[in-house]
């Protein structure tokens, strides 16, 4: 890990993928949120104090994360107050989702365009409408029910959103379609979902499985309905 003091009260730290595995951790585990990866932000915060002797005598670090393009982290974390924290989450969460959500676009795009002939690459437009790569829809899992229901209380969206919520074995899986919502709005959806679970990238199999060996919990009004529980 490599650590650099910005300011007095801010550090930035790049962390590789030999970092995060020597702490048992790959770059997905990283961004779930999970309580491992939890341990190793404040092993970070902990080594800073013994390589820069940084030092947070207000109790509250907030932090940016972002992912570069070599699949290094890049942590810019300090002090400030609990309103200024929730706006750099909030701000972090919709950047992080909207920048997977182009990996995944530009993924896909990239293999239909090698599998394709040359002579159908030259007669192609130099750009696909966005009416044929925005999805139906998008899936995120969670570990449990609580963590549905928190999740659908912190969207904050006042308009109805066709979803539906099933289970298999111990695991939730919640659905959100795209029908009749802004492509902001579809994309808040997702930021807010990685601070409660999993998104689901390439989710197709996943669904034509659960609609036939899973537990439909909830159909058409999920988030709605949980939202008022």
């Amino acid at each position: 890990m490599e650590y650099k003091r910005i300011d007095e009260n801010t550090i930035r730290c790049i962390v590789t993928e030999e970092d995060m595995e020597s702490f048992g951790l790959n770059l997905d585990e990283f961004l779930s949120h999970s309580g491992r990866s939890d341990e190793f932000l404040q092993y970070i915060v902990s080594e800073a104090r013994d390589e820069l002797g940084y030092q947070n005598d207000r109790g509250i670090v907030s932090m940016r994360l972002e992912v570069l393009s070599d699949r290094r982290i890049s942590l810019t974390f300090g002090s400030g107050d609990e309103k200024q924290i929730r706006e750099q989450v909030l701000k972090y969460l919709k950047e992080l989702a909207e920048s997977r959500i182009a990996q995944e676009i530009e993924k896909m795009l990239g293999v239909k365009q090698e599998q394709a002939p040359a002579e159908e690459k030259r007669q192609s437009p130099p750009e696909t409408p966005k009416e044929e790569i925005k999805e139906p829809y998008r899936m995120y899992s969670f570990t449990s029910l609580r963590d549905v229901m928190s999740y659908c209380h912190a969207i904050g969206l006042k308009q109805p959103i066709r979803s539906h919520l099933y289970k298999e074995k111990e695991k939730y899986y919640l659905v959100a379609e795209r029908y009749r919502i802004s492509d902001y709005n579809f994309n808040l959806l997702t930021a807010v979902a990685f601070d409660y679970g999993r998104v689901l990238a390439e989710p197709e199999h996943l669904y034509d499985h659960l609609r036939e060996h899973g537990e439909l919990l909830i159909a058409d009004r999920a988030i709605g309905t949980l939202r008022k529980i």
